[in-house]
């Protein structure tokens, strides 16, 4: 789920980066600059995704896939500083158009979809952080974080 990645990413990234000998002050600004990657990516591709919703959110997630496991396997600070942008980039799409999908199929249930799908998806962003924080307490936190990878 999207929205539990967005919810793994604000929690630990901080916390992730200065494991790995980041100062706080600059684990911050790398935290901050992956919403700024959210922000960009739906400025930049949200009109884009109209004629082919489905392929998108393939696409987006398999990009966020990707960064999230370049994330956790990266051992240049080059890499650990600009990995969250681009995964902000790749997962920005997700929520809005799979809301979009759905509206779009199920018109006449619009509303319940949408209550539904949040629901879910506000869940999951309760649960995965929490799940996140016992397998770093158990293993590390680079394990941990290997769990948005799916």
């Amino acid at each position: 789920m999207p929205t539990a990645t967005e919810a793994v990413m604000a929690g630990f990234t901080s916390t992730y980066l200065t494991t790995l000998g980041f100062t706080p002050e600059a684990a911050t600004w790398v935290l901050a600059s992956h919403w700024v990657g959210v922000i960009a990516g739906r400025l930049a591709f949200g009109s884009r995704v109209d004629r082919a919703k489905g392929r998108a959110i393939t696409i987006a997630g398999l990009g966020g896939a990707a960064g999230v496991l370049v994330f956790v396997t990266a051992s240049s600070t080059t890499a650990l500083a600009v990995t969250p942008f681009v995964i902000g980039v790749a997962i920005a799409v997700v929520v809005p158009t799979a809301l979009a999908l759905g509206g779009e199929r199920y018109p006449q249930s619009a509303g319940t979809l949408f209550g539904l799908l949040l629901t879910v998806a506000q869940a999951a962003a309760m649960i995965v952080p929490g799940l996140v924080g016992m397998v770093a307490e158990a293993a590390s936190v680079r394990v941990a974080m290997s769990i948005i990878v799916v």
